[in-house]
């Protein structure tokens, strides 16, 4: 999974979404291209009760402006949705 499918994928589930929106990352001092993919497994709190989700985590590539670095955001795989996650 790359950066601009899951901006894709978030998009079309996710109508008027603004989390890829040019001006909330030129906010955070980040492009779509300062961002990686990996997939994970994380145990989070959903309206079912604790349970375990394959998600897509999306990672701030350290750059050399002061953008966010390092895990941004959980991405469900089956509905793109963000998950609210604690540790």
């Amino acid at each position: 999974m790359t950066v601009l499918e899951l901006k894709k994928g978030y998009e079309r589930h996710n109508p008027g979404g603004q989390f890829f929106s040019e001006r909330v990352l030129r906010l955070f001092g980040n492009s779509i291209n300062d961002f990686i993919v990996k997939t994970s497994v994380i145990t989070a709190m959903t309206d079912q009760g604790v349970e375990s989700l394959e998600v897509y985590d999306l990672i701030g590539k350290q750059s050399a402006d002061s953008g966010l670095y390092g895990h941004c955001a959980y991405f469900r795989k089956d509905n793109f949705k963000i998950v609210m996650y604690h540790a």
